[in-house]
Protein backbone atom coordinates (compact mmCIF):
# COMPACT_ATOMS: atom_id res chain seq x y z
CA UNK A 1 0.00 0.00 0.00
CA UNK A 2 1.33 3.52 -0.05
CA UNK A 3 2.44 5.25 2.75
CA UNK A 4 4.25 8.41 3.84
CA UNK A 5 7.77 7.69 5.34
CA UNK A 6 9.98 10.22 7.00
CA UNK A 7 13.64 9.08 6.78
CA UNK A 8 16.16 9.91 9.78
CA UNK A 9 17.83 12.39 7.26
CA UNK A 10 14.57 14.77 7.37
CA UNK A 11 12.61 13.69 3.99
CA UNK A 12 9.81 12.03 2.97
CA UNK A 13 8.94 9.03 0.72
CA UNK A 14 5.53 8.39 -0.97
CA UNK A 15 5.01 4.91 -1.87
CA UNK A 16 5.14 2.61 -3.10
CA UNK A 17 3.45 1.75 -5.85
CA UNK A 18 3.68 -1.46 -8.11
CA UNK A 19 2.68 -2.24 -11.84
CA UNK A 20 4.19 -5.21 -14.59
CA UNK A 21 7.15 -4.50 -16.46
CA UNK A 22 8.09 -6.57 -19.82
CA UNK A 23 11.33 -5.25 -19.17
CA UNK A 24 13.96 -6.00 -16.41
CA UNK A 25 16.01 -2.94 -16.47
CA UNK A 26 13.00 -0.62 -17.19
CA UNK A 27 13.44 2.13 -14.38
CA UNK A 28 11.14 4.67 -16.04
CA UNK A 29 8.44 6.52 -13.40
CA UNK A 30 5.55 7.55 -15.45
CA UNK A 31 3.22 10.07 -15.09
CA UNK A 32 -0.06 7.59 -14.27
CA UNK A 33 2.26 6.59 -11.36
CA UNK A 34 2.85 9.08 -10.29
CA UNK A 35 -0.43 10.54 -9.97
CA UNK A 36 -1.68 8.01 -8.42
CA UNK A 37 1.06 8.37 -5.24
CA UNK A 38 0.27 12.00 -5.15
CA UNK A 39 -3.78 11.13 -5.03
CA UNK A 40 -3.49 8.38 -2.40
CA UNK A 41 -0.69 9.84 -0.55
CA UNK A 42 -3.20 12.98 -0.48
CA UNK A 43 -5.44 10.94 1.22
CA UNK A 44 -2.72 11.01 4.16
CA UNK A 45 -1.60 14.14 3.85
CA UNK A 46 -3.58 16.53 2.21
CA UNK A 47 -1.06 19.04 2.01
CA UNK A 48 1.31 17.02 -0.85
CA UNK A 49 2.28 19.78 -3.74
CA UNK A 50 3.90 18.61 -6.66
CA UNK A 51 6.17 21.69 -6.63
CA UNK A 52 7.60 20.26 -3.26
CA UNK A 53 9.01 17.07 -4.71
CA UNK A 54 12.59 16.55 -5.07
CA UNK A 55 13.13 13.80 -7.10
CA UNK A 56 11.07 10.55 -8.25
CA UNK A 57 12.51 7.29 -8.69
CA UNK A 58 11.34 3.70 -9.31
CA UNK A 59 13.16 -0.08 -8.81
CA UNK A 60 12.56 -3.59 -9.41
CA UNK A 61 10.90 -5.58 -7.17
CA UNK A 62 11.73 -9.61 -8.80
CA UNK A 63 9.99 -11.18 -6.13
CA UNK A 64 7.00 -10.61 -7.76
CA UNK A 65 5.40 -13.38 -10.53
CA UNK A 66 4.07 -12.65 -13.68
CA UNK A 67 0.46 -12.08 -13.84
CA UNK A 68 0.24 -15.86 -15.09
CA UNK A 69 2.31 -17.38 -12.29
CA UNK A 70 0.46 -15.11 -9.68
CA UNK A 71 2.24 -14.97 -6.08
CA UNK A 72 5.38 -14.47 -5.41
CA UNK A 73 9.12 -15.64 -5.44
CA UNK A 74 10.56 -14.80 -1.79
CA UNK A 75 13.92 -15.82 -0.48
CA UNK A 76 14.83 -17.72 -3.80
CA UNK A 77 18.70 -18.27 -3.15
CA UNK A 78 20.31 -20.13 -5.94
CA UNK A 79 22.92 -20.41 -8.67
CA UNK A 80 22.20 -20.91 -12.40
CA UNK A 81 23.72 -22.45 -15.16
CA UNK A 82 24.17 -19.09 -17.51
CA UNK A 83 25.81 -17.29 -14.67
CA UNK A 84 27.96 -20.37 -12.66
CA UNK A 85 29.84 -17.56 -10.75
CA UNK A 86 27.37 -15.46 -9.13
CA UNK A 87 24.85 -16.21 -6.26
CA UNK A 88 21.21 -15.06 -7.26
CA UNK A 89 19.07 -14.04 -3.72
CA UNK A 90 15.62 -12.64 -4.19
CA UNK A 91 12.81 -11.19 -2.55
CA UNK A 92 14.90 -11.09 0.46
CA UNK A 93 12.65 -8.69 2.83
CA UNK A 94 11.41 -8.83 5.84
CA UNK A 95 12.74 -11.05 7.69
CA UNK A 96 15.93 -10.50 5.83
CA UNK A 97 17.91 -9.02 8.55
CA UNK A 98 17.11 -11.25 10.91
CA UNK A 99 17.87 -14.37 8.38
CA UNK A 100 20.96 -12.53 7.35
CA UNK A 101 23.95 -14.70 9.00
CA UNK A 102 22.45 -17.92 7.68
CA UNK A 103 21.82 -16.69 3.88
CA UNK A 104 25.47 -15.82 4.59
CA UNK A 105 26.64 -19.12 5.62
CA UNK A 106 24.72 -20.88 2.55
CA UNK A 107 26.13 -19.06 -0.09
CA UNK A 108 29.15 -19.57 1.64
CA UNK A 109 28.18 -22.84 1.05
CA UNK A 110 27.53 -22.95 -2.35
CA UNK A 111 30.36 -21.19 -3.34
CA UNK A 112 31.80 -23.96 -2.08
CA UNK A 113 30.80 -26.17 -4.37
CA UNK A 114 32.60 -24.22 -6.96
CA UNK A 115 35.91 -23.11 -5.79
CA UNK A 116 37.93 -23.84 -2.57
CA UNK A 117 37.97 -20.91 -0.50
CA UNK A 118 40.81 -19.99 2.23
CA UNK A 119 40.02 -17.96 5.53
CA UNK A 120 41.86 -14.59 5.32
CA UNK A 121 42.64 -14.34 9.10
CA UNK A 122 44.04 -10.79 8.81
CA UNK A 123 40.48 -9.53 7.44
CA UNK A 124 39.13 -6.94 9.81
CA UNK A 125 35.27 -6.95 9.38
CA UNK A 126 34.82 -3.67 11.17
CA UNK A 127 34.47 -0.53 8.87
CA UNK A 128 34.53 3.19 9.86
CA UNK A 129 31.49 4.76 8.19
CA UNK A 130 31.84 8.34 7.06
CA UNK A 131 32.23 11.26 9.85
CA UNK A 132 29.80 13.56 8.75
CA UNK A 133 29.91 17.28 9.61
CA UNK A 134 26.58 18.66 9.46
CA UNK A 135 25.25 17.18 12.70
CA UNK A 136 28.42 18.31 14.67
CA UNK A 137 28.35 21.16 17.33
CA UNK A 138 30.36 24.11 16.40
CA UNK A 139 33.66 22.69 18.97
CA UNK A 140 33.66 19.43 17.05
CA UNK A 141 33.50 21.44 13.40
CA UNK A 142 36.30 22.99 14.51
CA UNK A 143 38.23 20.30 15.60
CA UNK A 144 37.49 18.22 12.81
CA UNK A 145 38.43 21.11 10.31
CA UNK A 146 41.49 21.07 12.34
CA UNK A 147 42.58 17.39 11.93
CA UNK A 148 41.53 17.69 7.99
CA UNK A 149 41.00 21.08 6.43
CA UNK A 150 38.71 19.52 3.94
CA UNK A 151 36.05 19.53 6.07
CA UNK A 152 36.26 23.29 5.96
CA UNK A 153 35.16 23.23 2.23
CA UNK A 154 31.44 22.41 1.62
CA UNK A 155 30.89 20.68 -1.64
CA UNK A 156 27.16 19.94 -1.41
CA UNK A 157 25.56 23.26 -0.06
CA UNK A 158 22.20 22.04 0.27
CA UNK A 159 23.39 18.89 2.77
CA UNK A 160 26.52 20.18 3.77
CA UNK A 161 28.86 17.80 2.67
CA UNK A 162 32.36 18.41 3.16
CA UNK A 163 35.32 17.60 0.77
CA UNK A 164 36.45 15.38 3.72
CA UNK A 165 33.21 13.64 3.51
CA UNK A 166 33.03 12.87 -0.43
CA UNK A 167 37.04 11.54 -0.50
CA UNK A 168 36.00 9.28 2.17
CA UNK A 169 32.36 7.79 -0.02
CA UNK A 170 35.10 7.98 -3.02
CA UNK A 171 37.76 6.02 -1.13
CA UNK A 172 35.03 3.56 0.71
CA UNK A 173 36.38 -0.40 0.50
CA UNK A 174 33.39 -1.25 -1.30
CA UNK A 175 34.06 0.84 -4.38
CA UNK A 176 32.62 3.50 -5.69
CA UNK A 177 33.29 4.34 -9.53
CA UNK A 178 29.72 6.32 -10.43
CA UNK A 179 27.89 9.89 -8.84
CA UNK A 180 25.56 8.12 -8.05
CA UNK A 181 27.01 6.02 -5.74
CA UNK A 182 28.77 9.01 -4.04
CA UNK A 183 25.17 10.08 -3.13
CA UNK A 184 24.41 6.98 -1.45
CA UNK A 185 27.18 6.54 0.71
CA UNK A 186 27.31 10.20 1.90
CA UNK A 187 24.17 11.92 0.83
CA UNK A 188 26.02 14.77 -1.86
CA UNK A 189 23.36 15.83 -4.60
CA UNK A 190 20.18 14.64 -2.35
CA UNK A 191 19.40 18.21 -1.95
CA UNK A 192 16.86 20.73 -3.28
CA UNK A 193 19.27 21.67 -6.46
CA UNK A 194 19.93 17.72 -6.80
CA UNK A 195 23.57 18.42 -7.63
CA UNK A 196 23.01 21.57 -9.76
CA UNK A 197 25.78 23.20 -7.62
CA UNK A 198 28.09 20.16 -6.42
CA UNK A 199 28.07 17.98 -9.39
CA UNK A 200 30.57 19.22 -11.65
CA UNK A 201 32.35 19.88 -8.79
CA UNK A 202 32.20 15.79 -7.12
CA UNK A 203 32.71 14.89 -10.75
CA UNK A 204 35.68 16.50 -10.88
CA UNK A 205 36.82 15.21 -7.58
CA UNK A 206 35.86 11.44 -9.01
CA UNK A 207 38.26 11.93 -12.11
CA UNK A 208 41.22 12.96 -9.63
CA UNK A 209 40.88 10.34 -7.23
CA UNK A 210 40.17 7.67 -9.93
CA UNK A 211 42.48 8.89 -12.67
CA UNK A 212 39.60 8.85 -14.94
CA UNK A 213 39.22 10.64 -18.05
CA UNK A 214 36.58 12.91 -18.05
CA UNK A 215 34.56 10.95 -20.87
CA UNK A 216 34.93 8.05 -18.73
CA UNK A 217 32.89 9.65 -15.41
CA UNK A 218 29.29 7.77 -15.26
CA UNK A 219 26.18 9.42 -13.95
CA UNK A 220 25.05 5.97 -12.56
CA UNK A 221 24.64 3.18 -14.85
CA UNK A 222 26.72 1.88 -18.14
CA UNK A 223 26.63 4.26 -20.99
CA UNK A 224 25.31 7.06 -18.41
CA UNK A 225 28.62 9.04 -19.17
CA UNK A 226 28.39 12.75 -17.98
CA UNK A 227 30.61 14.40 -20.77
CA UNK A 228 31.34 13.67 -24.02
CA UNK A 229 33.46 16.42 -25.14
CA UNK A 230 34.68 20.13 -25.07
CA UNK A 231 32.86 23.32 -25.28
CA UNK A 232 36.03 25.06 -25.49
CA UNK A 233 39.66 24.57 -25.10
Amino acid sequence: GIHLTPTIDGNVFIGPSSEYIDERDDYSATQKIMDLLIKDGGRIFPHINRGDFIRNFAGIRPKLASKEEGGYHDFVIERREEAPNTINLVGIESPGLTSSTPIAKYVVSLMKEKEELTVNESFNPIRKPIVTFADKSIEEKEALIKENPDYGEVICRCQTITKAEILQAINNPLGVETLTGIKYRCRAMMGRCQGGYCETRIAGLLEEVKNKDRKDVLYSRENSNMFVGKVRD
